[in-house]
């Protein structure tokens, strides 16, 4: 058996109120338990988020969750599909899935913790990899 983490970006707060983020775990846990995996511990983080203009970090809308487990190591579709049913960001899991498609080995990252970037530069505009990611989602989607 493997040490498998999960990771997971919950963009709200709602777990805040009274019983709900102990109700909320026990689900993942029973969610991970039909998958056969074994939940050892879970942490908690408020989400940060990225000022556009001095690209530091702030408070975001949510919260991170790490689920510590014991199981087998799932592939790269198995992660992203377990992190779906757990209740993963939507985005972020579209955009891992592109990005497993494209061949990427940091499918999986947390948004905060990629740098601030500006808009995309003539370079950027003309990547192959960009060019692919669009032709896979069928163009420009924002």
């Amino acid at each position: 058996m493997a040490n498998v983490v999960f990771t997971l970006d919950m963009d709200t707060t709602v777990v805040d109120e009274p019983d709900f983020n102990e109700e909320w775990i026990h689900t993942r846990e029973m969610i991970l338990n039909s998958l056969n995996y074994k939940l050892v511990k879970w942490m908690r983080h408020k989400s940060k988020t990225r000022d556009p203009k001095t690209g530091k970090l702030k408070d975001g809308r949510g919260y991170h969750y790490f689920f510590h487990c014991l199981g087998k190591e799932p592939t790269p579709l198995e992660r992203i599909k377990i992190n779906f049913l757990m209740g993963d960001c939507g985005g972020r899991v579209f955009i891992s899935l592109l990005k497993v498609k494209t061949g990427q080995k940091m499918f999986e990252k947390i948004f905060s913790e990629v740098r601030y970037r500006k808009m995309p530069s003539k370079r950027c505009l003309n990547c192959n990899l960009r060019k692919h990611i669009l032709e896979l989602i069928g163009g420009e989607r924002f």
